[in-house]
């Protein structure tokens, strides 16, 4: 699942501003199943299509079993679910794949 993350965040930000990307739901909780889906957030400085829109295209990089979630960073700030996730890629720092350490 690593490699799916860094394969999404590789092709967004080459056409999007992304900010921040988070893991959520099982995986983040670590009761994951083999068959469960990836539960990712996408955090963006500005939203400046319509959430559909956005999802749409983000959407056609995205391959397997992905959800994907895609907010402003000011909807992310009041977020419950960014509270309960685990961040996986960072504008500034970069990836931590530390949460898929176990699938290896």
């Amino acid at each position: 699942m690593g490699e799916l993350v860094k394969e999404v965040v590789e092709k967004v930000t080459g056409e999007f501003p992304l900010l921040e990307v988070y893991v959520f739901g099982s995986r983040a909780r670590g009761n994951y199943l083999d068959t469960s889906d990836l539960d990712l957030a996408l955090v963006f400085q500005k939203l400046d299509a319509t959430k559909i829109e956005l999802l749409e295209k983000v959407s056609k990089y995205v391959r397997g079993p992905v959800d994907i979630v895609v907010m402003s960073s000011e909807e992310a700030a009041r977020s419950r679910l960014i509270r309960d996730a685990k961040k996986v890629w960072d504008s500034k720092k970069g990836f931590d794949l530390s949460i898929f350490q176990a699938e290896s």
